[in-house]
């Protein structure tokens, strides 16, 4: 993360200085990485040779400072590296946590000239002006920015996700990591992840901002837990619902109320669509969503040939001598053509196994098959008609119910 600000006067500011959150084969970074000579790092193109910051460039120092919005180290990780001259100024809380790494890392460099940041009050810099503005983030004492500069203002949080959308990631993702080498997912099979973000920056800010590293990071995390990984974002949201009742002088109300009246309503159709396509779990002969003991209690209704040519849930349980190929024989047309019976006992249990939809289902049976009210094996193709049916075949998993009674909770 590193941003310039220049202004009309030439003075010139970067906004954090920090190391890239992935190597460019998408794995991590060596530890020793931020240590190793300036001259390398922006030869391999870990750190950019932006004019003017770094000692071997004769323009050097022709940066006024660089401000750190908080102690991440894709943050502040490369922020030594710059010229000696250069202040660098951080919160209390940053320069702490910098100066504690030392402890655990006696080789790590700190910059030359590390300055406090000032608490209420505006630090300047030729006709550039800096306030720092406290706020919550994984990192103590993290600061906003609002930069002032040529008339404009420019207010930069620190291009992460909120703190809610963090603790949630980190409990996601923490539970099935392995610590092995390398490391792995304990998650037991592969499935699609997918990530929605809705922000009130418009999609240029957002890439001035540099936000897609940070989706990029998100999606790496995701793909080396679960498999697959994908981003939708939703830009220039309304954010409050009456603007005047706030400062935020730089959106235009009118702009914002016709952007939500006739922009919205199509990027929620484009969600829901994003949301489909991820709920619809690729089917493959060695994954499943229902066990071998229960594919074995079972009687499978649907495609005969489709399921014994992809579907795991049907071939995994053959392969493992549970269920022969002749147990997957009833097509559900046959069942509705009154070709094959159907329900005959509240004790039997039905998987609908459909190889084009997103789910595989595990049913109970009704023993009224003709009471539209209950769910059963006639009712298996109402599953989007049936709330109660419904909400027990949803989800990634099958829920298969052992009793014979109807589920009424869900």
């Amino acid at each position: 993360m590193c941003i310039e600000v220049a202004t009309d006067d030439g003075t010139r500011i970067l906004l954090d200085l920090g190391m890239p959150l992935t190597a460019p084969n998408g794995g991590d970074f060596p530890r020793d990485t931020p240590q190793r000579p300036t001259a390398d790092l922006i030869a391999e193109g870990v750190l950019r040779d932006v004019p003017g910051v770094f000692p071997h460039d004769p323009t050097a120092p022709a940066v006024a400072a660089i401000i750190l919005t908080h102690s991440h180290l894709d943050h502040y990780g490369l922020a030594h590296h710059a010229h000696p001259a250069i202040p660098v100024y951080g919160s209390e809380g940053t320069i702490a946590v910098l100066e504690v790494g030392r402890v655990f890392f006696p080789d790590a460099a700190l910059p030359a000239d590390l300055r406090r940041l000032p608490v209420d009050e505006t630090l300047r810099f030729g006709d550039l002006s800096v306030t720092a503005i406290a706020v919550d983030h994984a990192a103590p004492d993290s600061r906003a920015l609002l930069i002032e500069a040529d008339g404009r203002r420019l207010e930069i949080y620190f291009g992460t996700q909120t703190g809610e959308m963090r603790s949630f990631m980190e409990r996601l993702l923490f539970a099935p990591l392995v610590y092995s080498e390398p490391p792995r997912s304990a998650f037991p099979r592969k499935i699609r992840a997918g990530v929605i973000y809705t922000m009130n920056a418009p999609q240029e800010a957002s890439v001035a901002l540099g936000y897609g590293a940070l989706f990029r990071s998100a999606e790496a995390s995701l793909r080396r837990i679960f498999g697959e990984a994908e981003t939708f974002c939703c830009y220039d949201t309304y954010q409050f619902p009456d603007y005047s009742k706030v400062v935020m002088e730089r959106m235009d109300p009118a702009k914002k109320s016709e952007r939500r009246e006739k922009v919205f309503p199509d990027d929620c159709r484009k969600t829901f669509e994003f949301g489909c396509r991820i709920a619809l779990q690729r089917h493959s002969p060695d994954t499943r969503e229902i066990d071998g003991e229960t594919m074995i209690r079972a009687r499978v209704v649907d495609s005969h040939e489709a399921n014994l040519a992809e579907c795991g849930n049907c071939l995994m349980p053959i392969a493992e001598g549970l269920l022969g190929p002749e147990e997957v024989s009833d097509e559900i047309g046959e069942v509705l053509a009154g070709a094959k019976p159907g329900c005959t006992s509240t004790d039997q249990l039905t998987v609908y196994q459909s190889c084009v939809g997103p789910h595989c289902a595990a049913l109970p049976q009704s023993a009224d098959a003709a009471d539209e009210s209950e769910p059963g094996t006639l009712q298996t193709t109402r599953c989007g008609r049936d709330q109660r049916t419904r909400r027990f075949a949803d989800g990634p998993h099958a829920h298969p119910h052992r009793g014979g009674r109807r589920r009424d909770d869900g």
